[in-house]
């Protein structure tokens, strides 16, 4: 039962980390436009 259980724990982070990686790169770009627009806004407010 701890064999199943700790292998389907390592696939799970492992997951986990491949989704962070993918997103990380991803939410960056937007997140990046984003913040950046907002001050422009602010600014010509």
């Amino acid at each position: 039962m701890t064999d199943p259980a700790g292998n389907s724990s390592a696939t799970s982070d492992a997951f986990a980390n491949f989704t962070i990686d993918i997103t990380a790169p991803g939410d960056t770009n937007p997140a990046v436009s984003g913040v950046e627009e907002a001050p422009s806004q602010h600014s010509r407010s």
